[in-house]
C-alpha cells in the first residue's frame, strides 16, 4: 500500500477553507508521509467542467424543481431560499442548447 501515491486537495481558489480544515489537511497528508506513503498536492484537472456541472443541476435545475413548489408562496419563503432563487434567475433560463 505505502507504494501508492496519495493526492490531496487543499484549495480549489474560490471557496475559503477555514484555517482548521487546512491544518486538519496538512496534519493527516504529514502523517501519511511520516509512514511511508508517497504524499502529494493534487488539483483535478476536470475542476472548473466539475464546478460547471455542479451550477447546472444543483442551482439551476435545482431552482427549476422549487419554483413549482412555490408558486404563489414566494413571501413565505426563507430568505435563504429567496436567495438561492434570486443567484439562480440571474442567469437566462435553460434550454435544450444551452445544456
Amino acid at each position: 500500500m505505502k507504494r501508492l501515491r496519495v493526492g490531496y486537495f487543499e484549495d480549489d481558489d474560490l471557496m475559503p477553507v477555514t484555517p482548521e480544515t487546512r491544518q486538519a489537511l496538512q496534519a493527516a497528508a504529514q502523517a501519511l508521509q511520516k509512514h511511508g506513503f508517497d504524499v502529494r498536492p493534487f488539483r483535478p484537472k476536470a475542476l472548473e467542467q466539475a464546478r460547471k456541472l455542479w451550477w447546472t443541476f444543483f442551482v439551476r435545475c435545482g431552482a427549476m424543481f422549487v419554483e413549482s413548489l412555490v408558486r404563489d408562496h414566494e413571501s413565505d419563503l426563507s430568505p435563504i431560499l429567496q436567495e438561492f432563487l434570486q443567484i439562480a434567475h440571474a442567469e437566462p433560463p435553460l434550454t435544450a442548447e444551452s445544456c
